[in-house]
């Protein structure tokens, strides 16, 4: 049975944070959420160190309280790892590999609204801190991968950092089953069809060498935009192929007036309203961009 989302997801940021994955890799989560799946998805207390949670009975997922008035396309990241969990086993790999696909996810979120990556708020610099790690881990051809050792990963970090991997512990284990939200979630990161994935080492392996979330030219603008040093004689992304401005004999009269500033999303009391009034038009936008494309800093402390 389909349940209304007001029902099973009473607060409008959450439920923004949900239609935001419309679109995007992760967009099944936004059936099993509607099926029934989980019996709520909420804002609770949990403790300092989580962001989000999935809890018995039920199942529930429990957002950190927090993170009430987080952006909402933050928070739908969140909500596509979670979604992830829909069993009472969860282990080590199955956070490994639910971080891996979440923060690559993070990365084409960035590429289209780059002002979240400076915003500032807590789940912002958690959100970035896991990004610059899986961005800095690399082969020695430039090629994404999660456990290639090319020196610390999370420059400026008290502890140093082999690779993306290092940030969970050296037992991942038992492999857990997996669920169609993984086999849409992987197929769409990796550009293969999965069909019947696990959280196991075979696809930690497909996830090391396919994790396929951004073309290069994409990696390297979302290494600016977490101020990273880029090597000497790296390429520079191309430029927009759209032009930025109207030609002066095509501009029409009530367009001569200064075009408003745009504001990035800020987090605050209004958030929740705000994101319920901007969410429509912000997905139209987002569903554009997303068919028509090619397909600092403390360690995060994970859930």
């Amino acid at each position: 049975m389909v349940k209304s989302g007001s029902v099973i997801i009473p607060d409008p940021n959450l439920r923004a944070a949900l239609a935001s994955l419309v679109g995007g890799p992760s967009e099944v989560s936004v059936d099993t959420i509607r099926s029934g799946l989980y019996t709520e998805v909420i804002f609770a207390e949990l403790d300092p160190t989580s962001i989000a949670e999935v809890h018995p009975p039920g199942p529930r997922i429990l957002f950190n309280e927090r993170y009430r008035f987080e952006n909402f396309s933050l928070l739908g990241v969140t909500m596509a790892h979670e979604t992830l969990h829909q069993d009472p086993a969860i282990s080590g790999m199955e956070e490994y590999i639910a971080y891996a696909l979440h923060s690559g996810y993070y990365g084409q979120v960035l590429l289209e609204q780059p002002k979240l990556t400076t915003s500032g708020t807590e789940l912002t610099r958690r959100a970035n801190t896991a990004l610059l790690a899986l961005v800095n881990t690399r082969d020695a051809k430039g090629r994404q991968s999660l456990t290639a050792n090319r020196g610390n990963v999370l420059p400026g970090a008290a502890v140093p950092l082999a690779n993306f991997r290092s940030l969970f512990p050296a037992d991942l284990s038992p492999a857990t089953p997996g669920n169609p939200d993984l086999n849409a979630f992987l197929s769409a990161m990796t550009k293969t069809r999965q069909r019947n994935a696990d959280f196991d080492q075979a696809t930690a392996d497909l996830l090391d060498v396919r994790l396929l979330w951004a073309p290069p030219e994409g990696r390297l603008r979302v290494a600016k935009l977490l101020q990273l040093k880029l090597p000497k004689g790296c390429p520079p992304w191309p430029q927009p192929t759209v032009p930025t401005q109207i030609p002066a004999g095509d501009q029409p009269a009530e367009a001569t007036a200064a075009t408003p500033v745009e504001r990035p999303v800020e987090s605050g009391a209004a958030s929740p309203l705000a994101a319920t009034a901007a969410v429509l038009s912000l997905l139209t936008l987002v569903r554009l961009r997303r068919r028509h494309r090619a397909v600092p800093g403390e360690p995060p402390r994970l859930p």
